[in-house]
């Protein structure tokens, strides 16, 4: 079961991403509370990128929280509308990302 990602522009981008913000728009726990953010940190985790470069076909070095970005909002699915959202990057939603509450 999944729902839509019906959510305000600040859920994908917090104030000053992906351009004027350096750092990672992180709650006071320390997670991140934009979808932006969510992805930047994903593509740290090295497993997170090889499986995302497999998914889309992508060499992982060109793999970026933008394009990632852009599937999201293509594939336009969440596995929860509750904290932390669930956001699929891929139609089946095998690979997903958290996004929690400021």
């Amino acid at each position: 079961m999944f729902s839509l990602l019906n959510f305000t522009p600040d859920f994908f981008l917090a104030t000053g991403e992906p351009y004027e913000r350096t750092d990672l728009a992180l709650n006071r726990t320390g997670k991140p509370f934009s979808l932006y953010s969510a992805l930047r940190m994903a593509l740290e985790d090295n497993d997170f990128r090889t499986h995302a470069s497999e998914t889309f076909g992508v060499r992982s070095s060109d793999l970026t929280a933008e394009y990632l970005l852009d599937k999201a909002r293509e594939v336009n699915k969440c596995g929860t509308l509750s904290t932390p959202v669930d956001v699929w990057l891929d139609e089946e939603g095998c690979l997903s990302v958290e996004v929690y509450e400021y």
